[in-house]
């Protein structure tokens, strides 16, 4: 009475086996690598704590904030040219120093440091994304896709002022949610593609737009402008930032 139900379950695991088969034959794995010049923005805005620290902009015009180059990257996996899954690695960490020695005290965490020091700023962002996207217009020339991301933001603001140090590390997941479109009517491109979303207790813009080069039928050349902006307003801190990117990558199907 029991061989049925084997040969059963028998014929349920080779159909299984055969279909996970046909969908990693129609399955694309793909990388893609971005480097560029991060430019601080107008703005770093930071209140630590919310209440009762000292509201400054590290990225302010008595700050002085060098460009620094950075490397970003992303392996990911499409299947039957519909659903792409991929994770994202964006790291991200500048400094700004202050020109001359502050004119009035700042307060940040437990720590003041007094005026007449030199205020160093160091601040950490980096994302550790996981996204699904659905291609819902695949032709030739365009391609469209919605999807949603998981962002793990790793990141921290550090004051110092040579001799004293105090840190914010903020450790959290943030949803996103993803958009892209491609139009290439021939090699020459246009790309747009990112993760955002606004809501009552922050907001978080990190978007690509420029052109994309096919070099071969699985390669992409791009360059463009991306920007990065957000931050966050709670009961205990308060920091909004924006910094722009002159972007180079390639994306390779595998």
């Amino acid at each position: 009475m029991k061989a049925p139900r084997v040969s059963r379950f028998c014929q349920l695991f080779f159909v299984a086996l055969f279909s996970c088969s046909a969908l990693a034959v129609q399955a694309q794995l793909f990388v893609d690598a971005e480097t560029g010049i991060v430019y601080p923005g107008s703005y770093n805005n930071i209140r630590q704590p919310a209440q009762g620290g000292t509201p400054y902009n590290a990225f302010g015009s008595n700050f002085q904030i060098k460009p620094v180059l950075n490397l970003r990257g992303r392996l990911g996996y499409t299947v039957n040219d519909r659903h792409t899954f991929f994770v994202t690695v964006a790291p991200l960490l500048i400094k700004s120093v202050s020109k001359a020695p502050l004119a009035e005290p700042v307060r940040f965490e437990d720590l003041t440091i007094p005026a007449g020091q030199t205020l160093t700023t160091r601040y950490k962002f980096n994302g550790y994304r996981l996204t699904y996207r659905y291609n819902f217009i695949r032709t030739e020339k365009l391609r469209l896709a919605v999807g949603l991301t998981g962002n793990i933001r790793d990141a921290y603001i550090e004051v110092s002022d040579g001799t004293q140090t105090r840190r914010f590390s903020d450790l959290g997941i943030v949803p996103l949610l993803n958009v892209y479109a491609n139009f290439q009517p021939g090699r020459l491109g246009l790309l747009l593609e990112g993760d955002g979303l606004v809501s009552p207790y922050g907001r978080a813009e990190d978007f690509f737009g420029g052109l994309t080069y096919a070099l071969a039928p699985k390669t992409k050349l791009k360059a463009g402008y991306r920007i990065l902006e957000g931050g966050g307003d709670s009961n205990n801190f308060y920091n909004f930032s924006i910094f722009h990117t002159l972007a180079v990558g390639v994306q390779i199907g595998l």
